[in-house]
């Protein structure tokens, strides 16, 4: 089939072309303000119909105004909370804050009832604001005109909930620019070094184009019938651009094998195409599937990226499987110009490669001591990996943010003033028959004596048979001491009331508890796409299993990495974080798909091409060092241009978006130098023949799947001795 796109694309270049730049135009004028329409709301992490959840919006609907405080006002008043001056200033900000819309309560220290406490000193307290139910974007937006008002106060800090998310959203915008100011021109250098020319250096971001712009055009579609994460725009943004270049870089240096062989011009595309093209489909198919596995998670901001990533891998592939052959058939020999001799010289060699190559011989050298490379490398992937035992996971919160960041600065303040989590208490919603009100007051004296709780604020009655009580833990939300508070209020007998608890605490419980439901099917789906694909591909049973396992070994260093960094807080100062103590951990879902997906990626290039050789007939030996000789330089050029790609992730301010960058560039660095260059070629020489066994009618998928031979007419001997780049 793709043989004959081949021919095809050939023919109807021109028109390709334009279908191409219509399709760019058309979603670039859709998709180019989906950012504006992304959220960023704190239960985009949280499971939807978790009991913390359910109790959430029950209270928040009875109530006319949100369980637990959406805006925090930081007060200080040097001559005293309880002074003239600092009831004035008090009275003041509250004021302000009643005069807000959007603002359905507020908790301050003067009032009935008193809800918020004031410092030791005395000096400071705080003003809390209770939202109306919205949706996520406008109430970011009112948490934000709240605080420019607030600003203009002297005395008077701003934070909370929907504050740190307002500024999570300013600084996602900004990082995205900051990285792609930083990223563009040296991937521009590098693609003109790795592609060996400047005609073929701009082909990638061509690709690049059809595939973001195209993304963000289904993102902005997409939105109109659910939410979308913002966070998805910095995923798409990353892997666009470095499959991409993956593609474009793998397709270019085969057109240019087969220029270089010869032959009328629509058969070299169609050579092209039947080699080059199936291990790319192959790829973005795989990509495509492993994605998937996001979408079993009902978490939005998991969902989002899931949506990202199945947009985002499927048009990059249908981009480098149509409008890249569409250019390359118009430019045909003309792909190699604007080079200098020298790289036009290198492109004619590695056209051309032989047993003399780099790769080839450090192939070789791999196989004469199979064992003890592949015993060496595995070694030292799990002694990597070894930090991963002590993993400890934790929810995004202000801490997230840059030290200079208002929300994160009056998290800490408040934190340290009034102890922790002591304004993100465990709510709890106790349902009850009218005039249970004494039963409810019992029901407060019985939760103080429960294990991890440290005060607890008079029951408020917010509608007929409900109340909310509001539980101070011990520690943050995500501490131990927080969780068995959780715990031991569901599992209290409070005898006719029924209690469902919430809060930020027990959203956390039900974060763990639903994404460890959910991660079995996730597993199974993400691991069992990969090897069909790779079963469809190969033919073979070994060579799938075998790369799951390698790919396994890559993911378990990765984390390993970052447990680390991030958690154990080593090179704070170098990548500009403050470590919380544990990693976020939707985001490390997303990057076991997102690492499993281009180590795989990875691997299709290498296996494709050493089951051409080994088709052709040479030995598996021989194969394997053919088709690292003929990959080994494209696999590490893109393994680099993807690293940086992704990277950029890295310059973001936001840490666990750090995290999944500095994560992605660990997989591929690792699968790169040391799976692919060293333990696939060791593992393949040890298992020889066996390496390519499957049951006869597993086997023939492997025929059934492969594409028509195109003849390959012998070199001219003039050919051989021409530069590529000159013809």
């Amino acid at each position: 089939m793709l043989t004959r796109l081949g021919f095809f694309l050939h023919r109807r270049r021109n028109l390709v072309g334009l279908l191409a730049l219509g399709f760019v135009i058309l979603c670039a004028a859709w998709g180019g303000m989906v950012q504006s329409k992304l959220s960023s709301a704190a239960d985009d992490f949280d499971a939807p119909s978790s009991e913390s959840v359910v109790a959430a919006h029950e209270l928040a609907r009875v109530s006319g105004s949100s369980a637990e405080p959406d805006y925090v006002a930081l007060v200080r008043s040097p001559a005293g909370i309880d002074s003239a001056t600092g009831r004035a200033l008090v009275s003041q900000v509250v004021g302000v804050v009643q005069q807000q819309p959007v603002v359905g309560r507020v908790a301050a220290p003067f009032g009935t009832p008193a809800r918020t406490a004031v410092s030791a000193d005395g000096t400071t307290t705080v003003v809390t604001a209770y939202f109306r139910p919205a949706d996520g974007t406008a109430a970011r937006k009112d948490a934000l005109a709240l605080k420019d008002q607030l600003d203009r106060i002297q005395g008077v800090s701003s934070g909370g909930p929907q504050l740190v998310y307002a500024q999570i959203d300013d600084q996602v915008r900004k990082d995205s620019s900051t990285a792609e100011v930083l990223a563009f021109p040296i991937l521009l250098l590098l693609s003109f070094l790795f592609f060996r020319g400047l005609v073929a250096a701009s082909l990638p971001l061509i690709v690049a184009a059809v595939s973001i712009i195209g993304t963000l055009a289904v993102l902005r579609t997409i939105v109109a019938f659910t939410t979308v994460s913002i966070f998805s725009v910095n995923l798409v943004t990353a892997l666009g651009l470095g499959l991409a270049i993956d593609y474009a870089l793998f397709i270019v240096s085969r057109y240019r094998e087969e220029l270089a062989v010869g032959g009328p011009p629509e058969e070299v595309l169609a050579r092209t195409m039947a080699g080059a093209g199936r291990t790319v489909a192959f790829s973005s198919g795989t990509v495509f599937l492993a994605f998937l596995a996001l979408l079993v998670f009902p978490q939005q901001n998991v969902r989002s990226m899931g949506i990202g990533g199945l947009a985002v891998s499927a048009i990059s592939g249908l981009a480098a499987l149509l409008v890249l052959p569409a250019v390359l058939a118009k430019l045909g020999p003309r792909v190699n110009a604007l080079a200098p001799k020298r790289l036009q010289r290198a492109a004619h060699r590695s056209a051309r490669p032989d047993e003399n190559g780099f790769w080839y011989r450090l192939a070789q050298f791999v196989m004469r001591r199979a064992v003890a490379v592949a015993v060496a490398t595995a070694v030292l992937l799990i002694a990597i990996g070894l930090p991963v035992l002590g993993i400890s996971f934790g929810r995004p919160d202000a801490g997230a943010l840059p030290a200079d960041a208002s929300a994160r600065q009056v998290s800490e303040q408040v934190d340290a003033t009034f102890g922790a989590n002591a304004s993100s208490p465990i709510v709890v919603a106790v349902h009850g028959p009218d005039g249970a009100d004494p039963q409810v007051a019992a029901l407060a004296g019985q939760v103080r004596s429960l294990p991890g709780v440290a005060a607890v604020q008079p029951p408020v009655k917010v509608g007929a048979g409900l109340w909310q009580l509001d539980v101070i833990s011990r520690g943050d939300a995500v501490s131990d001491a927080s969780q068995t508070a959780v715990r031991s209020l569901r599992a209290l007998d409070a005898g006719p009331l029924d209690l469902a608890v919430s809060g930020e605490p027990a959203r956390y419980l039900d974060q763990q508890a639903s994404l460890g439901h959910k991660l079995p099917l996730a597993l199974s789906i993400l691991i069992g796409t990969a090897l069909i694909a790779l079963l469809v591909m190969t033919g073979s049973v070994v060579l799938p299993i075998k790369a799951v396992l390698m790919n396994l070994l890559t993911l378990s260093a990765t984390y390993g990495v970052l447990v680390f960094v991030f958690q154990q807080g080593h090179f704070e100062g170098l990548l500009g974080f403050t470590s919380t103590g544990s990693l976020e951990p939707e985001s490390k879902v997303l990057l076991f798909v997102l690492a499993f997906a281009l180590t795989t990626d990875y691997g299709v290039f290498l296996l494709g091409r050493i089951k051409e050789a080994r088709d052709s007939g040479l030995s598996n030996t021989e194969a394997v060092a053919h088709g690292l000789e003929r990959t080994g330089r494209i696999v590490s050029s893109a393994a680099l241009l993807m690293c940086i790609a992704l990277g950029t992730l890295m310059v973001s301010k936001i840490t666990y978006i750090k995290e999944l960058g500095l994560g992605a560039v660990v997989a591929v660095a690792v699968d790169a130098v040391l799976v692919r260059a060293l333990l696939l070629p060791a593992l393949m020489k040890l298992l020889g023949r066996w390496n390519w066994w499957a049951p006869p009618g597993l086997r023939a998928l492997g025929t059934r799947f492969a594409e028509p031979a195109v003849s390959t007419p012998a070199a001219r001997p003039e050919e051989l001795e021409t530069p590529v780049g000159t013809r």
